[in-house]
């Protein structure tokens, strides 16, 4: 996942630079007699990676931007580097609320808090100034999304700045 605007001119660099190598690819294997199918099935691996990497760099845009809705499309395991990302914190300023060096912020969004501790996860989410309200539903499905539009409901009577989680 792109965690700053470095990374995101990169990739934005690097599809670029990936686009006009396959258009100089297609053609020549146009030259040396290629069907369209062959060279479809040449060029999909490399281009899915970049539509992949085109879709980061939207999501990248759509965080920042302050769009909640990209929030809900992380993973669990994402949803801490969006959130940093959304309340327009940098790893520095991460780094700097949690006593650490910026270096261990950002192996961590590397490996995108692989076994983090819930202790650590609390200490993260309180950095950002966030604070979280964990609810846990016994029952199906249905319960929960009722619960979720009321807690919608209620959070916009009650706060101007709030969102539900994924």
């Amino acid at each position: 996942m792109i965690g700053c605007d470095r990374e995101k001119r990169a990739c934005k660099s690097k599809c670029r630079e990936g686009s006009d190598a396959i258009s100089v690819q297609i053609n020549k294997m146009r030259e040396y007699g290629y069907s369209e199918d062959e060279i479809k099935k040449i060029i999909a691996p490399v281009e899915a990676m970049l539509q992949k990497t085109r879709q980061e760099i939207v999501l990248y845009e759509r965080l920042h931007k302050k769009d909640i809705s990209a929030l809900r499309e992380l993973s669990p395991a994402l949803l801490l580097i969006g959130l940093r990302i959304f309340m327009g914190v940098s790893r520095t300023q991460l780094a700097a609320a949690l006593g650490i060096a910026c270096e261990d912020v950002i192996r961590d969004e590397k490996n995108e808090y692989s076994g983090i501790s819930l202790e650590k996860y609390q200490r993260i989410i309180k950095a950002l100034g966030l604070y979280e309200v964990p609810v846990f539903v016994v029952g199906g499905l249905e319960q929960a999304a009722a619960l979720r539009e009321g807690l919608e409901e209620q959070a916009k009577n009650l706060c101007e700045n709030w969102f539900v989680g994924p």
